[in-house]
This record gives structure tokens, sequence and C-alpha cells, in this order.
């Protein structure tokens, strides 16, 4: 997604995430903000995960002003000096392209994603169907048991997608797409190399 919208101009990897936080505060260190490529790249010094209230049900917390609250952390290294996996930044990197392109995420990943690529099984809010006794929709690892059929909007870009094998299969086969030149833009802002490994 972010890709895709760094390719149509509405915003650029190196923008920083105030732009897109509506006032809300965001932590930097010393001179150097946060910007959409740190939050892409795990490499922004945010903590794991914002602070939340753990007895509301998995993946249905925070709220837009909970998640921001939580961004008041104490960057724990410079931004795009290291990188460490981050749920909260992948969250704000959510609510950052939404503000960007004026849609909701939902919306954003139906019109930019799911839709042209006729993927109908992946979605932030399942149907009883989709997470039937039978249902189609995997499973991540360590997971284990039935599915609960929760509205995962509020961690919309951390986790809260649900799909099937169908539609992985589909997401698989676009980003190895080598015949289609129409995908290629966006392709190679998705693909490339932002940060090397840290050995």
């Amino acid at each position: 997604m972010l890709a895709a919208l760094v390719n149509s101009g509405k915003v650029r990897l190196t923008d920083p995430l105030t732009r897109y936080a509506q006032g809300a505060p965001v932590p930097s260190f010393g001179e150097r903000q946060i910007t959409l490529l740190d939050l892409a790249t795990y490499s922004a010094g945010l903590p794991r995960d914002s602070a939340h209230d753990t007895t509301r049900p998995d993946l249905t917390w925070p709220t837009r002003a909970e998640l921001w609250a939580g961004s008041k952390y104490q960057l724990q290294w410079v931004p795009g000096s290291m990188a460490a996996y981050r749920n909260a930044g992948f969250s704000l990197l959510a609510d950052a392209l939404a503000v960007a392109d004026g849609k909701p995420y939902p919306q954003l990943l139906r019109e930019l994603i799911t839709d042209p690529l006729g993927m109908p099984d992946t979605t932030l809010d399942p149907n009883q169907e989709q997470c039937g006794r039978f249902g189609r929709l995997m499973t991540g690892s360590g997971l284990g048991g039935p599915i609960k059929c929760l509205n995962t909007e509020a961690t919309q870009g951390n986790g809260g997608v649900y799909s099937t094998g169908d539609d992985m299969a589909r997401w698989l086969r676009h980003n190895l797409d080598t015949a289609n030149p129409v995908a290629w833009p966006v392709l190679a802002v998705a693909h490339a190399v932002y940060r090397q490994r840290q050995s």
C-alpha cells in the first residue's frame, strides 16, 4: 500500500510521520524525525507495541487516540540506524497512509490491493461464512483453535488482516509477476532494499 501511494505521488518515503499525525505527538531522536520509511523498515526506534487495555479482545485495540498517545515513548535508537520488529510502527504507518490519501484504511486496502488482485477473502471484518466451523481463513503460526470473527480495524496495519490460502497465492503471484509492466513501478518500490541486514 505504501509503495502504491509513493508511486502515485501521494506520499514520499522520506516524509516525516509528523506530517500525517494531525497534531498528535510524535517522538524524535534529537533533530532526527521518524519517516514513513523508518516505520516500513522497522527502524523507527519505537517500542514493540502501543500501550493498550488488555481487558479488550485481541486485535480490537487500540483506539486511534490510544495509538497516537503511545507515540509519546522515548525512541530506543536513532531512526534508521537499526531495525527490530515493531507492531506500533506499522499501526502508525497504516494510519498515516489513511490520512495521506483521505480515505479509511479498509477502503485503501480494497481499492489498492484486494479488489485489483481479486482477493475477496482478505479483509479486516470477516463474515460468519468466512470464519465458520469449516471457514476458509488461515491461522498464523501458534494461534491455533477456531478463528474469532472480530472486526480488527484497530490493528489494521499490524496483523489485523484475515486472508485465505487462495488469496495469499494471488498476492504471491502478483509479487513475482515479471510479465506485467503496469505493476513494475509499484513492485520496484516495494521490493527495494532500504536497510542493510545487520550482522
